[in-house]
């Protein structure tokens, strides 16, 4: 009796973290998609797994890290997509003077027909919600949002 209801729990826990995501189009290139719908997982460690399963059948799977510290390089997709000036992010130190009660964020997926995609985004302190964008090795813009 006692395995069961440890089965149960560990189930129940299993669905309560799975998340999901919308990302957006923003440019040509991503309207041929549509909005894409991301299903991750929440461990409460900034650490999970990400999954997105393209209109075409494609599945890109891959990893999300959160952390406090950004690199330099950080925000190169976020000013493709929200742009440098008057924007939701800026770059480089910008960004971290505007989002000072966020935390920084990338995830790297591949799919299994040779697509790659990077995102880059920040979680806010609110119930994990966040914000970010993404691009496809072809190009494709997307804003993220969950």
């Amino acid at each position: 009796m006692k395995k069961l209801a440890l089965l149960v729990f560990v189930l129940l826990f299993l669905v309560a973290c799975t998340k999901h995501a919308r990302l957006y189009p923003v440019n040509d290139l991503a309207s041929t998609t549509g909005v894409l719908k991301a299903k991750y997982s929440e461990s409460g460690t900034g650490y999970g797994e990400i999954t997105i399963v393209m209109p075409d059948g494609e599945t890109l799977s891959g990893e999300y890290t959160t952390g406090r510290a950004i690199n330099l390089n950080f925000g190169n997709i976020l000013s493709n997509v929200y742009g440098t000036e008057g924007g939701a992010f800026g770059t480089g130190t910008e960004t971290v003077l505007r989002l000072q009660a966020t935390n920084p964020g990338i995830a790297t997926l591949y799919g299994d027909r040779g697509t790659m995609m990077q995102c880059e985004y920040f979680v806010g302190n609110r119930a994990g919600k966040g914000r970010g964008a993404c691009k496809k090795n072809d190009g494709s813009l997307y804003r993220l949002e969950f």
